[in-house]
């Protein structure tokens, strides 16, 4: 996806960044992040929700590690219903649904606010 979203940052850009006599990290911060900045945040949103979401790849890698050390909230969770705590397991369930819905939240405010600056 970011690939996709860099296609159509033009080399013109890039020159006239040069010929300013703008570095490398300049460039990147002023040309490429701003161009990229909504996929950017897409991707990010994604990858946090999928993570979220596929907890049993991650449990069934590890199962939580040595000495629980690599749990995610949702492998905890599942963690905590194995042990037959289920009012503990769904309080976290509650956690994961708001904490998506906050980050989501957020997204779409910046979206909105990016779309206003045009």
């Amino acid at each position: 996806m970011i690939l996709a979203a860099l296609q159509p940052v033009s080399d013109e850009m890039y020159e006239a960044a040069a010929l300013d006599g703008a570095g490398k990290v300049r460039t990147f911060f002023n040309i490429t992040l701003p161009s990229i900045a909504t996929t950017l945040a897409l991707t990010i949103l994604l990858r946090v929700i999928w993570i979220f979401n596929f907890p049993d790849i991650i449990f069934a890698m590890t199962g939580g590690g040595p000495a629980d050390q690599t749990h995610i909230i949702t492998t905890y969770m599942i963690k905590i219903t194995q042990e037959g705590d289920y009012g503990k397991a769904s309080a976290l369930g509650l956690i994961v649904v708001v904490a998506l819905m906050l980050f989501a939240a957020f997204y779409l405010m910046a979206v909105r606010l990016r779309k206003g600056e045009r």
